[in-house]
């Protein structure tokens, strides 16, 4: 069964795999600018909301960086 999803794995090429990397990468910006837009436009002007959005961007661009280090040592 390993065997089997490894060479399932393998023969996913990487140029395939950067293209969805990429395409993720457009989605969560443009989600991210849409969801700090709302944030700031509507109510979210509370004194602890930079803290907020400095959580938000630490964690999901660390995510990011995961992502981006772990597809480049595919």
């Amino acid at each position: 069964m390993i065997n089997s999803i490894d060479l399932l794995v393998a023969s996913i090429p990487s140029a395939l795999l950067w293209g969805v990397f990429i395409i993720a990468v457009m989605i969560y910006g443009i989600a991210t600018a849409v969801l700090f837009y709302h944030w700031r436009e509507y109510g979210m002007k509370e004194t602890w909301f930079p803290k907020l959005e400095f959580i938000y961007l630490l964690v999901s661009l660390s995510l990011l960086a995961a992502a981006f280090s772990l597809l480049a040592f595919f």
